[in-house]
């Protein structure tokens, strides 16, 4: 099986850009005021009751001002978002409107085919659980008024690594999982979103601030970094700065003065980045958690039998847009979780439930230094924040 690693990349650089959302990048960098601490939230709900939350921090309103960090306060929940793209999926499934099974390669002008195993079939199934043998190209996004089918090239694939036999996690499965849905339904991924997964929640929230309302959106907060050797010592935020949150319409990258009433669905699933870009909040997250968490999850792949890269064992097992940590190699010893990790801008957080305990909990931080907090090389290889919050859970989850 030839590497996955480019020569010269460490697995700790491809974990973060396996998790990281560097497309449709909404702001340019600014410095804030160092009175600005990015929000923090810890969020344990069992049984439907809420056990544990804490919430801190605040968002900058203008140099001077800022406002409260809430749990309803709105912002990027980076790849967390991959759960609400496997929910529109199942839910267009169920409705039979999409198959998770069947050949994809139709929807594309370019025929999605492992260049050496012509024969093999790519579903939707596979790129959702990253059995697709897809890497990320250099960018994994493309502007509008262009289309997906430049992207689709021999150079995407993993040498010899078959298609469902392979596990690499790869935003790019979900910009084409996205053009798929699109494509069957002729509706623009971001109302799918809305319809199939976030509205029946009743949750203001959206990809790309799609559909969000404005009084929501213009309380969200940035994504913060900090880089304390730079000129600009203080928080700087990456993403969703005021201009953003007060423009009407999702965000989306394009070409100047595109109309995005001409888009064709099914030309470019790229364009709400279904990898990363939901916008929500921590208590949205919960609502999910509990909607589409408590029910077990079945493996996809599974590391102890299957090939894949798992990013020196960050990941175990993976299901339908879900990580799976069976309960014996949990964060959790002895309780089995289903969810998903998400990282970018500087936040660093997760959408986490154990259903055997009826147990949902989301945590976070939007804010971090530029490099982000280290790995700890456990097992599983978590950061070691992450690590921190699921050490808080245990307790209340334990026999």
């Amino acid at each position: 099986m030839a590497s996955l690693s480019p020569s010269g990349v460490t697995r700790r650089t491809l974990l973060a850009g396996a998790l990281s959302v560097s497309a449709c990048k909404t702001t340019a960098p600014i410095c804030t005021s160092s009175k600005v601490q990015p929000g923090h939230a810890l969020l344990l709900r069992i049984n439907g009751q809420d056990v544990l939350r804490e919430v801190s921090g605040n968002i900058p309103v203008t140099d001077n001002i800022s406002a409260p960090f809430t749990a309803e306060t709105l912002f990027r929940v980076a790849s967390i978002s991959k759960l609400a793209v496997a929910e529109t999926a199942k839910t267009l499934a169920a409705t039979g409107r999409l198959s998770l099974t069947e050949d994809v390669s139709a929807q594309f002008k370019t025929p999605l085919r492992h260049p050496q195993f012509p024969n093999t079939l790519i579903t939707v199934q596979n790129l959702l659980s990253h059995t697709s043998a897809i890497l990320d190209p250099p960018e994994y996004w493309v502007a509008a008024p262009g289309t997906i089918d430049p992207l689709i090239t021999p150079e995407i694939f993993i040498s010899d690594a078959r298609p469902g036999d392979y596990f690499n996690y790869a935003n790019f499965n979900y910009g084409l999982a996205a053009t798929v849905m699109e494509a069957l339904t002729q509706t623009r991924f971001d109302h799918l979103a809305r319809d199939f997964a976030l509205a029946p929640l009743t949750l203001d929230a959206g990809f790309n601030y799609a559909g969000v309302s404005r009084s929501r959106r213009v309380q969200a907060s940035p994504l913060f970094r900090r880089d304390p050797n730079a000129d600009c010592p203080d928080w700087i935020a990456q993403v969703d700065d005021s201009l953003t949150r007060t423009q009407p319409g999702p965000t989306i990258l394009s070409a100047p003065d595109y109309d995005l009433s001409t888009y064709v669905p099914g030309r470019n699933g790229t364009l709400f980045s279904p990898q990363g870009g939901l916008r929500a909040s921590f208590s949205d997250l919960l609502t999910m958690g509990e909607a589409w968490l408590l029910s077990d999850a079945e493996p996809l792949w599974n590391s102890a039998t299957q090939p894949g890269e798992t990013l020196d064992n960050h990941f175990i097992q993976f299901g339908l847009g879900r990580y799976i940590y069976p309960a014996e190699t949990s964060p959790i010893p002895g309780v089995r979780l289903i969810g998903h990790a998400g990282e970018a801008y500087g936040f660093y957080g997760g959408l986490w439930a154990a259903p055997d305990h009826n147990a949902v909990f989301t945590f976070g931080q939007l804010g971090s230094t530029l490099d982000g907090p280290a790995m700890t090389g456990g097992l599983p290889n978590l950061r070691s924040t992450t690590r921190a919050y699921f050490d808080r859970i245990a307790p209340y989850l334990r026999a």
